[in-house]
This record gives structure tokens, sequence and C-alpha cells, in this order.
């Protein structure tokens, strides 16, 4: 999922996932591909969120540990 889909939509797959609703049924229903339901239900297992969290990503290791030698 390059983008975010907008928040109406989020709620209405959110409220299908919570129904049990099948994944098919909800794509239609919503006019999203399968592969976005998958995602999104995935997400939602894992982080609570239909999105996962940004990630941390430490670019320069030597600020953060100046006296080790790399």
């Amino acid at each position: 999922m390059g983008r975010h889909l907008p928040d109406k939509v989020v709620h209405r797959i959110r409220i299908r996932i919570k129904a049990s609703k099948a994944v098919l049924a909800i794509a239609e229903a919503v006019k999203v591909g399968k592969k976005a339901i998958y995602k999104m239900r995935l997400n939602l297992d894992i982080w609570g969120e239909p999105y996962a969290p940004p990630t941390v990503v430490l670019r320069r290791r030597e600020l953060y540990y100046p006296t080790k030698k790399w």
C-alpha cells in the first residue's frame, strides 16, 4: 500500500473485517484491491492499526557509538 486510503474507506473496511466478512466481498463493496484488504487485516492483527507504524532508521551509527571502530 503505497498511499493511505481515505479515512472513510478505512473505517468501512475495519467494520467489515470486524464482522468477519470475506476478503473478496469487502474488496468488491469498498472498491479496493484484495491485496490491500489482506495487508490491512494483517496490520490490524499485529499492530491494532490499519497501517504499520513508521520505522526508525539509524543513519550514522558512529554518532551513537563513538568509541567503537567500524
